[in-house]
């Protein structure tokens, strides 16, 4: 239980962290492939890095074992009732992992029942579908579903275009990811909010690859308004009108970014360090003399607590307690 805990709480601190320096140093740059790898990252290093252990040894001398402790050892009285609350927590983490991951796993085979359900025509390795549904263009792995009756052929052939970057581009898989990291931190709000920055940087990338294939940028944008009417789409896919299609036309219009801004993108590397060496360290203990230590084997296990025993003296008696006398489960407070 324990475990489950504290990496859920690692993996959403190295998410906030990533979040913040997105936020803070490269949300507003036009570095969109690079955004996308560094987001992508993110998801990795907060499943990867919790899992991650340190060891650091310490070294210490060994207890000298003198006097009588033992039968002085007052047992704990018995208490009433407790509520085991992280058996409470690990149902209520459940239960929402079921809602926001069942409905993920719905709308998946959907989707595919969708797809399936409809005739389609593959050219280069692109599955295309002509729906009647009033419905924006959207893409899905490499299918590209859309209603040309909608459209006008300059508009339909700028639609396409953008589509077929992200299925070229694998975008799909980013919007899967994403998908599976708040499933499983549904309870982080940050984690929503790197949902949407991996999505909006998906359809930023697109994009921008389209307008430098296309002739005419203003063609490209009216083409967005207009198909923002048409905003019957599947959340899991990437489609070619979203909510924020204003900020989309503002990056569509923005300088392009230095290719040496990227450097921001390294200041997650020493936070990170930092990170691992606060809550990925874990201490082990070790006598500094094994021959000591083994001249106590032979003698009465007799000790003595004094309020001037210092920390490492308490662990150390608990930790021969644990190796030499593993039937007394001794815990000292």
């Amino acid at each position: 239980m324990d475990t489950l805990v504290f990496f859920l709480l690692k993996s959403a601190t190295i998410i906030g962290l990533f979040v913040l320096v997105y936020g803070i140093c490269l949300q507003k740059e036009t570095l969109f492939k690079a955004n996308r790898y560094f987001l992508i990252g993110g998801l990795i290093s907060a499943i990867c890095i919790p899992l991650v252990t340190i060891t650091k040894i310490v070294y210490v001398a060994p207890v000298t074992l003198e006097g009588t402790l033992l039968n002085n050892i007052t047992p704990i009285a018995e208490q009433g009732f407790q509520p085991n609350w992280w058996l409470v927590a690990l149902t209520i983490y459940s239960i929402g992992v079921a809602i926001v991951g069942g409905r993920f796993v719905i709308q998946l085979f959907s989707l595919k029942r969708f797809i399936l359900n409809k005739n389609s025509l593959n050219k280069n390795g692109i599955n295309y579908i002509k729906v009647q549904d009033n419905i924006a263009p959207f893409s899905f792995l490499n299918y590209i579903i859309c209603n040309p009756s909608l459209h006008s052929s300059n508009e339909l052939a700028l639609i396409l275009k953008h589509e077929e970057i992200h299925v070229k581009q694998y975008h799909t898989l980013d919007v899967i990811l994403a998908n599976l990291l708040i499933t499983l931190q549904w309870f982080n709000p940050l984690a929503w909010v790197y949902k949407n920055n991996i999505e909006q940087n998906l359809e930023f990338l697109a994009d921008c690859s389209t307008v430098d294939t296309s002739i005419c940028k203003r063609d490209y944008q009216l083409a967005m308004v207009r198909t923002s009417a048409r905003n019957s789409y599947p959340e899991i896919t990437t489609n070619f009108y979203q909510s924020f299609i204003k900020k989309r036309i503002v990056m569509l219009n923005k300088q392009s970014s230095s290719e040496f801004r990227k450097w921001k993108m390294l200041l997650v590397v020493p936070i990170l360090g930092a990170f691992m060496w606060s809550f990925n360290v874990k201490e082990e203990i070790k006598y500094t003399s094994e021959k000591a230590l083994s001249t106590t084997e032979n003698t009465a296990a007799i000790m003595y607590l004094t309020s001037s025993s210092n920390a490492e003296e308490l662990l150390a008696i608990e930790q021969y307690f644990e190796t030499e006398i593993p039937q007394v489960d001794l815990k000292i407070q």
